[in-house]
């Protein structure tokens, strides 16, 4: 058989064969002051622990795009601060482990955009978020998801946030207690690679960000998945 027939015959049988899923890219991010906070075991300098599985912790306040970052759910890729925020800091070792600390601004300084590099274009990605700070209230604090500079919808509006309570992705508030049970996340079909998650700036004491988490879905003119080798 030529060495076209065999491709041609190859493709043909292709569809028969068993696939094998893909896992999705699935990136969650904490934010805080130190990596091991609360506890030494917590996690080094390239990960730390969330109670979901291995994720990044982001202890800069500068601008530090690009930091290159990955996990055993989420292949290398670019994140960091596109402008320095106010600060870091470890609030409250007694919550969940995503909820322990928080990045913080403005205090009316301006938006901060993180910037999360996606793995492909046209795709759905669920956000989820836990937007608050586990020790202080916040007043007129907002956010915002960006596709770029697109508003996505996933938008935190202005409000006041008490203390050691968060705001998810769809906008609810929910108790320290409550957020890790009941969080829900919301999902955008992203047309660029870039996720910018803005704090808004306006807030009469600070904007804290203690979470966020990106979970690939499904994406539109995505290659077939690789065949499994049965043995």
């Amino acid at each position: 058989m030529t060495k076209k027939l065999m491709a041609v015959a190859l493709l043909l049988f292709l569809p028969f064969l068993p696939y094998e899923a893909l896992a999705a890219w699935d990136l969650g991010i904490n934010f805080r002051n130190t990596y091991n906070y609360p506890t030494t075991s917590d996690g080094s300098a390239a990960n730390c622990l969330s109670s979901t599985g291995p994720a990044v912790c982001s202890v800069a306040a500068t601008a530090n795009y690009p930091v290159s970052v990955s996990t055993s759910t989420a292949a290398a890729t670019n994140v960091g601060w596109e402008q320095a925020v106010t600060g870091t800091i470890n609030r409250v070792a007694g919550n969940d482990n995503r909820l322990t600390g928080v990045a913080y601004c403005c205090n009316a300084a301006g938006n901060k955009d993180f910037r999360i590099d996606l793995p492909q274009a046209n795709c759905s990605y669920t956000i989820h978020l836990a937007y608050g700070d586990p020790a202080s209230l916040q007043r007129v604090a907002a956010l915002a998801i960006l596709d770029t500079t697109t508003d996505t919808g996933i938008d935190i509006a202005a409000q006041t946030i008490a203390s050691n309570t968060f705001q998810d992705a769809t906008d609810v508030n929910r108790s320290a207690a409550n957020w890790p049970a009941n969080e829900v996340g919301k999902s955008y079909t992203f047309t660029t690679t870039i996720l910018r998650m803005r704090l808004m700036g306006s807030a009469l004491d600070f904007d804290t960000i203690a979470h966020i988490r990106v979970v690939q879905g499904s994406c539109s003119g995505t290659a077939l998945p690789r065949p499994r080798v049965i043995q």
